[in-house]
């Protein structure tokens, strides 16, 4: 927009406050009161003349601080169940809920001449000299449970709210200036902000298992400027020119830590030589290997990163001629990107199966005699002594 003659200038400001809203239909079912909600957005435009009649300007600023608050309602392991103890371990339904056998996944004999195999069966607390330390610090890595869960199974164990912030600054000017046949404008601005999303298990813990496909960081930086000329040579003929250019520089990110302890979790070191992503701690996703708990760490995929410059030409001709308006033009781009997408480079994974009570000689379970829901294993107790 370009200024004037005059001085004008205008300004606002909003507000939004959790004060006024109820709470949500979920939280009031989860016993979660109301979490905060706040939303400021402000700014204001001020525009005029440089040189009467001859030069101007225009700029505009837009500023949003919003918080609101972010809720974690997950599932973790028991005490008991970080030291081996699946006594109160249930598995099946509601109405049909099963204690949890554990099986020896190192210990096995063939049933019969068939290709299955049968383990060994464990008491409900498994011996300390099977814990494998690397096994019991990834179960530790979890916070201990601090609410009542919401069934048998400890469903719902956790419970953590942060605050996710989001700010952003928006800026945009412009200068114009007469000068003979010919008017020059040049404008410049630019978008640079963050959206700051908390870890679900707290600030001291490095794991992070997302509600959404959103890291912990996402800024922004998107500078742009242009200029233009528009060239009266006749009355009937005009002539207009312009250059633009862009950056993108955005980011979706979930945290790496400075100092992450691999060697606590078992990574080997020469798998740590080849990370390429020093201090992202690694993924450890899958909830159903693991049990009924919800995934310790899944940044994967979070670690985006955008780069774009785009230039942007044109040029045009307007010829009027009679009853007859002819315009003749052209535009010439260069889009320059760089989208770098790393996956996490490592994952820890196990499986339910290496510690159920039937397996097959391959690992597989197709044909195995038929058990109930008690003897299939279970994902926590497989990584306790280190099987997977």
């Amino acid at each position: 927009k370009s200024g004037t003659n005059d001085y004008h200038g205008s300004g606002f400001y909003r507000l939004r406050n959790e004060a006024l809203n109820a709470n949500g239909f979920t939280n009031n079912a989860a016993n979660i009161p109301r979490g905060a909600f706040r939303s400021k957005t402000f700014g204001g435009t001020v525009g005029g003349r440089i040189i009467r009649d001859r030069a101007f300007f225009f700029v505009s600023y837009e500023g949003l601080r919003f918080s609101r608050a972010y809720d974690y309602l997950l599932t973790v392991p028991t005490a008991a169940e970080r030291r081996g103890d699946f006594g109160n371990t249930f598995v099946g339904t509601l109405t049909n809920p099963l204690r949890i056998n554990i099986y020896n996944p190192f210990s096995s004999a063939r049933v019969g001449t068939s290709n299955n195999f049968e383990r060994a069966l464990l008491p409900s607390v498994i011996p300390q000299s099977l814990i494998n330390p690397h096994g019991l610090a990834i179960l530790n890595s979890y916070p201990l449970p601090n609410r009542e869960p919401r069934d048998i199974f400890n469903t719902d164990n956790f419970f953590f709210r942060d605050t996710q912030t989001i700010e952003k600054n928006n800026i945009n000017s412009r200068v114009d200036y007469q000068w003979r046949d010919h008017s020059f404008y040049g404008t410049y601005g630019f978008q640079k902000g963050n959206i700051r999303t908390p870890r679900s298990w707290g600030d001291d813990n490095p794991y992070y298992s997302r509600k959404e496909f959103v890291g912990n960081q996402q800024p922004d930086d998107n500078p742009y400027f242009a200029f233009g000329d528009t060239v009266a040579l006749s009355p009937t003929l005009v002539l207009d020119l312009r250059l633009g250019v862009n950056r993108i520089k955005s980011d979706n990110e979930a945290d790496v830590i400075e100092n992450y302890d691999y060697d606590a979790v078992g990574i080997p070191a020469a798998i740590q030589a080849i990370n390429i992503l020093p201090g992202a701690p690694p993924a450890v996703p899958n909830a159903g290997n693991f049990g009924a708990v919800s995934p310790l760490n899944n940044g994967t995929s979070l670690h985006k990163r955008e780069r774009q410059t785009n230039a942007d030409f044109n040029g045009s001709v307007t010829w009027t001629r009679g009853r007859w308006t002819h315009k003749l033009g052209g535009n010439y781009r260069v889009l320059l990107s760089n989208y770098i997408d790393p996956d996490d480079s490592m994952q820890i994974r196990t499986s339910a199966d290496f510690t159920r009570r039937f397996i097959n000689a391959d690992g597989g379970t197709a044909g195995l005699p038929a058990t109930d829901a008690r003897d299939n294993g279970q994902g926590m107790a497989s990584i306790l002594p280190g099987a997977g």
